[in-house]
């Protein structure tokens, strides 16, 4: 072995190149008056579409005019060419066009494509999306705010070249690992399609738990579209006024909320609009304030069953507070809990309406009203809600989306493992 500044130790067989003079960059353009909605035009990838896990996103595509492609001749996209984004807060993302997923594509002037004759372009990808190849491309970012990188980026930066038989593996080896992660993400996509078409056809009455479906003629009108005329349709003060809705209640406002100076490693998880996703509260990220601190605040402390929604900024997200090593957790202004009577309401039955589609864009549509995207307590309450009133319909109905979500959430746990093996292979393989 031997050690390699900005590199690391590697085996005496690998080679340890300038990274300029073996990689060529190329960059395209989109201008504006050739840019179009056809998507049978040509495709023109930006920085947008490159993820920050190495994978290219293809849900908001721009196009470009046929015209302007075949009198181009900067920023043609080629079967594994490692794409690069030059400037903003993603600087230095990367990823790999390996599905060639059009005959034709551009890229536009916020990205750069790598290329190399000496190189495999897989091991290429992989380089520069391990710490080590990342940690180079951010020590060449220029310029005031989020900053980017220029044509002349790669100079003064290294790049390892095995034999190329190695490359090929070590390359073979991170590319089954993506494969799993694109099918396991593809199979995620495909069950949160099914949630959605249980939670509308479930939560409307549409659908009875046992598969059947409802007559037309036991169905009315509600804000909603159609649901069960025999379940209970009323705005959600009422059932506060009831004690079916026990509390509703959002974190602290103003000189009593708590700053970054009260944050913690540990203590009584803050919970932000941030922290809730996926149906999930996530404790790993959040942020933390002593168990003092929290007690001087006079509201938002959530508790276990309490269910969540976001309210301001990003709307809609939603979970349920599990089993919690301490009494309760604290909320943000921006989030706010729902307890219910478990007698009369069953929390998951009311999480699940507040992910149902029709129900989201509503809440968002009274959201926008506001300037600052944000619906309050008193307008939240205003809400329609619609539930069957007895408690063993509830828990049928809300089985089967209990069941979805546990097989959801584990793809996403095995989702999560496979991108840590993958940078663990990378990290190992790349600085061997």
């Amino acid at each position: 072995m031997k050690h390699i500044e900005k590199i690391g130790e590697i085996p005496e067989s690998w080679k340890v190149l300038k990274a300029y003079r073996y990689i060529y960059l190329e960059s395209g353009q989109r201008p504006k008056k050739f840019v179009t909605d056809n998507p049978n035009d040509i495709p023109s990838l930006g920085g947008e579409n490159i993820g920050g896990d190495g994978f290219l996103k293809f849900e908001n595509i721009r196009f470009v005019d046929k015209s302007y492609y075949d009198k181009t001749n900067k920023g043609h996209l080629k079967h594994y060419d490692v794409l690069i984004n030059k400037d903003g807060a993603n600087t230095g993302k990367i990823a790999i066009y390996d599905e060639q997923k059009f005959e034709k594509a551009l890229i536009n002037e916020h990205v750069f494509i790598m290329r190399s004759k000496d190189i495999d372009q897989r091991f290429l990808f992989y380089f520069y999306y391990s710490k080590i190849g990342q940690n180079q491309i951010q020590a060449k970012v220029v310029g005031s705010a989020q900053g980017g990188i220029n044509n002349g980026f790669l100079k003064g930066t290294y790049i390892p070249k095995p034999p190329k038989p190695e490359q090929k593996a070590i390359a073979g080896i991170l590319t089954k690992v993506d494969e799993a992660i694109k099918a396991t993400q593809e199979s995620i996509k495909a069950t949160q399609k099914l949630k959605k078409a249980l939670m509308q056809n479930l939560l409307t009455g549409k659908m009875k738990p046992d598969g059947s479906i409802s007559e037309d003629s036991n169905l009315r009108n509600t804000k909603y579209g159609k649901a069960a005329s025999s379940w209970r349709y009323c705005q959600i003060r009422e059932l506060v006024k009831e004690n079916v809705i026990l509390k509703i209640q959002d974190g602290n406002h103003g000189e009593i909320h708590p700053t970054s100076k009260d944050f913690t490693e540990s203590g009584i998880p803050f919970i932000m609009a941030s922290d809730i996703s996926k149906g999930f509260i996530d404790y790993t990220n959040c942020k933390f304030i002593t168990k003092q601190r929290a007690e001087k605040l006079r509201i938002g402390f959530a508790r276990e069953g309490d269910v969540l929604l976001s309210h301001k900024a990003s709307l809609g997200y939603t979970a349920i507070v599990g089993e919690l090593t301490e009494d309760y957790i604290m909320l943000t202004p921006q989030v706010t809990y729902y307890r219910t009577n478990k007698n009369k309401l069953k929390p998951e039955y009311l999480k699940y309406f507040f992910e149902m589609y029709t129900y989201q864009i509503l809440f968002e549509s009274y959201a926008k009203q506001s300037t600052r995207n944000y619906i309050g307590i008193t307008n939240q309450k205003k809400m329609w809600f619609y539930y069957p009133e007895e408690i063993e319909e509830q828990e049928k109905l809300i089985k089967p989306l209990v069941d979805v979500d546990d097989v959801l959430r584990n793809k996403q746990i095995k989702t999560e493992i496979l991108k840590k093996l993958k940078k663990i292979i990378d990290a190992t393989a790349i600085n061997w």
